[in-house]
């Protein structure tokens, strides 16, 4: 899996309550484009693709992994933060539970890494501006961190693309 995550720690963090930066977390662990939408659609692309004994099924798979390291850090943040990490995110003047339904489900190899590739795009754009939003050093660190295996994951799928599309 080292080959799907960037050999760097993810820094250990110390966080105050804060109801405004809990709500971002609560949004990057289950919302609409969030790590768990993330893992899903990995897993759901890797067994489309024939999982392990298909190259990119395999990849798939190990995104997922990596993904979900995500995802518990951020669930993690949440918590600390003061909210409950439960699989939903802020939406309106209460919380919204996550759904499968906008997930990409196209088996279609140049579809599916399309979509892979729009997703780890829009999850870096969002990274990068919750860490020019958020006033918290160790917030923005573990942000860097995450958007650093982000970025590997996109050069690896447009790789990918390049052979498959």
């Amino acid at each position: 899996m080292e080959e799907y995550s960037v050999k760097l720690p993810y820094p250990e963090i110390s966080l105050p309550r804060n109801a405004a930066w809990a709500g971002a977390m609560l949004n990057n662990f289950a919302g609409l484009n969030s790590e768990l939408g993330a893992v899903t659609s990995y897993t759901y692309r890797s067994i489309t693709q024939g999982g392990d004994s298909s190259e990119l099924g395999k990849c798939m798979m190990e995104l997922a992994k990596v993904e979900m390291r995500h995802l518990e850090r951020f669930g993690l943040c949440a918590k600390a933060l003061g909210t409950d990490p439960r699989y939903w995110y802020p939406r309106g003047a209460g919380f919204a539970y996550w759904s499968p339904c906008p997930l990409n489900y196209s088996q279609k190899p140049a579809e599916l890494l399309t979509a892979s590739i729009r997703e780890e795009k829009a999850a870096i754009e969002k990274y990068n501006g919750q860490i020019n939003a958020i006033a918290d050093k160790g917030l923005q660190m573990l942000l860097a961190r995450i958007v650093l295996d982000e970025e590997l994951h996109l050069r690896i799928l447009e790789d990918l693309f390049g052979k498959y599309a």
